[in-house]
């Protein structure tokens, strides 16, 4: 909710949301208000498809890199989907770094706290140099190549996301 409340967008925001979720009525409720599209970690294929779509279409999309939240306030390792995501698309990345969201509403709290966080959008990130090399790999079904480039895109991802956020990213 502290992203969706920040983005200074005037349109729709599209989330990737796991749906782990629906067992949640509230949340499914506030969620199915907007624009989402549930993930089923199990089979996330046919979610990325439908993501891929919106940001061929010029929609701006929301994703956590990390898959969840943060156990302990630090930053977990980014999963490679968001880069997947953007080399696919050809969309860039616009990174939003939040600095004390840990402390409004930690693991096993229901209520918010009354605290402070910042919320740091960054310059969008565009990855050019790797388009051709990316879409190469997968045509020759080069598995370790696109693994390869995913996961250097997404070091940069959260690389950028550590800063906006005041930590350091040590994946």
């Amino acid at each position: 909710m502290i992203v969706f409340l920040s983005l200074p967008f005037n349109r729709y925001i599209h989330f990737l949301i796991k749906s782990d979720y629906l067992s949640n009525p509230l949340l499914t409720f506030l969620f199915n208000s907007g624009k989402v599209i549930w993930v089923d970690m199990n089979k996330a294929a046919p979610s990325l498809f439908a993501a891929i779509k919106q940001l061929q279409k010029g929609e701006v999309l929301a994703v956590f890199p990390e898959g969840g939240r943060s156990r302990d306030g630090k930053l977990r390792k980014g999963k490679n989907g968001v880069a997947a995501l953007s080399l696919s698309s050809k969309a860039p990345i616009i990174p939003v770094g939040i600095a004390g969201s840990y402390n409004i509403l930690p693991p096993g709290r229901f209520f918010p706290r009354l605290a402070r966080c910042n919320v740091n959008i960054g310059a969008p990130l565009n990855f050019d140099e790797y388009y051709q090399e990316y879409n190469e790999a997968i045509k020759r079904k080069d598995h370790p190549r696109v693994s390869g480039i995913e996961e250097e895109v997404t070091r940069r991802i959260m690389t950028e996301i550590a800063r906006l956020s005041e930590q350091e990213y040590p994946y």
